[in-house]
C-alpha cells in the first residue's frame, strides 16, 4: 500500500477524477457519521452523493477541458480540490453560511495557487480522513440496518378500538415546559400562578408530578406515539440516538392508525421542521411545512421558527365538518441551550428559560382562547416532551450520572393539563403519570373501554449514561417517581 501511495505522489500524471472525488469523500462520510438520522431518506442520499462526489467530478472535467490551452491550466486541479474541500467542510460543520463559504473559498484559492506542489499529498490525506471517518459511520449503519419495528406492536387489540365519542383533539406540545409542581420548587423557583389560574378558569385539570419517560424530544415522542417503551433500542457509545424516531412520530404509528380507523382527519402543525428534517413519509393528512420548504442538509439549517397561529386557526376554521386530531408543536420554552460545558451558566440559563416560558404562556393563552371559543366540546391536551433541564450548566451534563433528585426531576418533569369535554375527566385518569401511557388512556376514554388499561406500560424514566457509570441505558425514576439508578439489560 505504501508503495502504491508513493508511486501516486511521485507520478507526473494528473488525476482529475481522483482529485475531485477526494474533495468530497471525507465531507460526505463525516456528514453521515454525525447526521445519519437527519439524512436517511433516499432522496437525500441521492442529493448528497451528487453534491459531494458527482458535482466535483463534473466541475473538474469541465474546467479542465475549457481551460486546457490556457496558462492557468496547471492550477485548475489543485485550486478546485482545495476550494471544494474547504467549502464542503464549512457546509458540514457550519451549515450553509454564505460569509464563511466566501472566506474559505478565497483562502483555499490562494492555497491552490501557491501550494499546488502538495496536491497529491493532500489527496492522500483527504482519502485517509474519509477512511477514518468511515470507521465511525460503519457501527451506526450496522445499528441502523438492524433496526426492527417489532417494539411498536401492541399487546392487545387496541388498534381496532372503536370510539364512542369523537371530539376534536388538540394535542399541544410545548417543548421543555416543566410541570407546574416542579416550577414551584428548586431549581426553577418560579411563580406561574397567573397562567395556572387562566387554565383552571377554562376548565383544565392539572396532573402534578407528570413526567416524560425519556430525556429528549425524539426519544420521548417516539415512545408516546408508540404507546410502548423502546429503551433506546440497543444504543452503543458511538450512536445513542433512537433509530427511526422521526418516522415513528410522523409516519405510520399506532396512535395515527387508531385515529384513522375512527375516521379522524389528522393535522401536523409545526413551528419548526425538526420532525421533518429527514423527509420521512407522512401519515398525517395535512402538514403546514412542505418538503419544498426543507433543506437537503438536515443540520444547522431550518432554524427559523414558523409563526403557526395563522396555520392552526385556518386549519380549525376550514375543517369544522370532520373529526380532527391536531398535533401542534410549539418550540417554547425549550430547555437550556449550551451543548458544551461552560464554567457557570446555571443562573443565566434559568433566567433565559423563564423568559421563554412567559412567551410560551402568552402564546398558549391566545391559542386556548381561540380553540375554546371556536370548539366548545374539544379535548385539549397541553403536554411537554421533557423538562427544561434548569439546574444544569449545559446539555452535556445530562449524560453524566446525577444523584441530586431535583436535577433528575428537572430532566423529566413536564407539564400535563387536559380540558376534558364537558369538564368531566374519566375516573381512571389517575393512571396518567407519564408520556408513554397518555394515548392509551385517551383511547380508553374515547372508546369507553377500560380493558385497554390492562396493558399500561411501566411509568419509568430512562436515560443513556455516558459518564460517571459504565455506558448504557439506566432507569432513573421508577414507577413511583423515586430516584433510582438501575442499568437496563
Amino acid at each position: 500500500m505504501r508503495e502504491k501511495i508513493n508511486r501516486f505522489i511521485n507520478s507526473t500524471k494528473d488525476f482529475p477524477v481522483i482529485s475531485a472525488l477526494a474533495a468530497g469523500f471525507f465531507p460526505l462520510i463525516h456528514y453521515y457519521s454525525f447526521n445519519l438520522t437527519l439524512a436517511d431518506s433516499q432522496i437525500q442520499l441521492v442529493f448528497l452523493v451528487s453534491f459531494f462526489l458527482i458535482l466535483p467530478v463534473i466541475m473538474m472535467l469541465f474546467f479542465r477541458i475549457i481551460l486546457k490551452q490556457t496558462k492557468i491550466n496547471f492550477y485548475i486541479i489543485p485550486v478546485l480540490n482545495y476550494m471544494l474541500f474547504g467549502i464542503f467542510i464549512s457546509i458540514v460543520l457550519l451549515g450553509l453560511k454564505f460569509k464563511y463559504i466566501v472566506a474559505i473559498a478565497v483562502v483555499t484559492f490562494l492555497l491552490g495557487v501557491f501550494g499546488y506542489k502538495f496536491l497529491k499529498k493532500i489527496i492522500v490525506f483527504q482519502y485517509l480522513l474519509g477512511l477514518l471517518s468511515l470507521c465511525f459511520l460503519v457501527p451506526k449503519l450496522v445499528g441502523y440496518f438492524n433496526y426492527s419495528n417489532t417494539w411498536l406492536e401492541q399487546d392487545d387489540n387496541i388498534m381496532l378500538a372503536e370510539f364512542k365519542q369523537k371530539p376534536n383533539i388538540y394535542f399541544i406540545q410545548v417543548d421543555g415546559y416543566a410541570n407546574f409542581s416542579a416550577l414551584k420548587e428548586q431549581p426553577y423557583s418560579f411563580d406561574n400562578s397567573d397562567f395556572e389560574t387562566f387554565l383552571g378558569t377554562n376548565g383544565f385539570k392539572f396532573y402534578d408530578d407528570f413526567r416524560s419517560n425519556y430525556y429528549s424530544t425524539l426519544s420521548s415522542n417516539a415512545s408516546m406515539f408508540a404507546m410502548k417503551h423502546h429503551y433506546y433500542f440497543k444504543p452503543n457509545d458511538v450512536f445513542a440516538e433512537l433509530h427511526n424516531a422521526r418516522k415513528v412520530v410522523v409516519s405510520d404509528n399506532p396512535v395515527l392508525s387508531i385515529l384513522k380507523h375512527n375516521n379522524y382527519k389528522t393535522f401536523l402543525i409545526c413551528e419548526s421542521s425538526y420532525f421533518l428534517t429527514n423527509r420521512p413519509k407522512l401519515s398525517y393528512d395535512f402538514t403546514n411545512i412542505e418538503n419544498n420548504q426543507l433543506s437537503f442538509f438536515g443540520h444547522k439549517t431550518n432554524k427559523d421558527k414558523k409563526d403557526i397561529r395563522t396555520d392552526l386557526k385556518t386549519a380549525i376554521l376550514e375543517n369544522k365538518d370532520t373529526n380532527n386530531f391536531f398535533f401542534i408543536q410549539k418550540m417554547s420554552p425549550q430547555h437550556i441551550r449550551y451543548h458544551q460545558l461552560p464554567s457557570d451558566k446555571m443562573e443565566e440559563e434559568r433566567n433565559d428559560y423563564l423568559e421563554r416560558l412567559n412567551v410560551a404562556n402568552n402564546w398558549l393563552t391566545e391559542m386556548i382562547d381561540f380553540i375554546t371559543k371556536t370548539d366548545d366540546n374539544a379535548l385539549i391536551v397541553i403536554h411537554a416532551d421533557h423538562g427544561g433541564y434548569v439546574g444544569f450548566n449545559s446539555m452535556a451534563e445530562l449524560v453524566i450520572k446525577q444523584t441530586d433528585k431535583a436535577l433528575v426531576n428537572s430532566i423529566y418533569s413536564s407539564i400535563l393539563a387536559i380540558k376534558w369535554p364537558e369538564n368531566k375527566a374519566p375516573v381512571f385518569d389517575e393512571n396518567i403519570k407519564s408520556s408513554v401511557n397518555i394515548f392509551r388512556i385517551l383511547v380508553s376514554y374515547l372508546s369507553k373501554n377500560t380493558d385497554y388499561l390492562n396493558h399500561l406500560q411501566p411509568d419509568k424514566s430512562y436515560i443513556v449514561i455516558d459518564k460517571g457509570a459504565p455506558f448504557g441505558v439506566y432507569e432513573y425514576l421508577n414507577d413511583k417517581g423515586e430516584l433510582v439508578f438501575n442499568k437496563f439489560e
